[in-house]
């Protein structure tokens, strides 16, 4: 089986301070996590990071895994965090420095795989994973603050004002547009 990774992306907070890189894509190469080392994914149950001495660490999976490889994420290089995610129902949250993986939330998925997504923001002082049927809001370890679930499978990020975060509707054609928020104290739907 071939290895694959995750491709970064460096995001720009709401403060203009890059503080984590969102992982967007796969790439047959791997992933170079800088002094972490290189990230890719080897078989169905691990992801592994080889240093840049050679040494290889295969870390669990857990269930990430398990309806493809097609993975996105977010990771803090000071720290050594990464939150994965991907068609399955776990996110993911590995340490790189003690190698420790732990399932941070457990998704509402719908059935129809087809129509499955994950993307991930930073917005203030988190990190907000939005997925078809809800999002779960991080804080800058990985740990998830909380989940909210939502009804519109075609919400697309909208930005992050006043302590919301705001979603836009990308289909029906008669729902284009329209939009909601959630507060990201608490993670309750205020409005839409």
């Amino acid at each position: 089986m071939p290895s694959w990774a995750v491709k970064s992306g460096s995001f720009r907070s709401d403060n203009g301070m890059v503080t984590g890189r969102v992982l967007t894509s796969v790439e047959r190469d791997g992933l170079n996590l800088g002094d972490w080392g290189r990230l890719d994914i080897p078989d169905l149950e691990h992801v592994r990071i080889r240093n840049a001495a050679g040494k290889v660490r295969d870390i669990s999976a857990k269930g990430l895994l398990r309806s493809g490889t097609n993975i996105t994420g977010w990771f803090e290089p000071e720290h050594g965090i990464a939150v994965l995610g991907g068609p399955s129902t776990e996110l993911l949250r590995i340490d790189f420095a003690t190698d420790e993986a732990t399932v941070v939330a457990t998704l509402d998925r719908d059935p129809d795989e087809d129509l499955r997504f994950v993307s991930f923001h930073e917005v203030g002082s988190g990190v907000l994973c939005l997925y078809e049927r809800g999002a779960v809001f991080l804080d800058m370890d990985g740990h998830s603050l909380w989940l909210a679930k939502h009804k519109d499978i075609s919400a697309k990020f909208d930005g992050a004002r006043d302590g919301m975060a705001w979603f836009r509707s990308q289909w029906p054609p008669d729902q284009v547009g329209h939009r909601f928020a959630i507060r990201l104290s608490d993670g309750k739907q205020v409005s839409g």
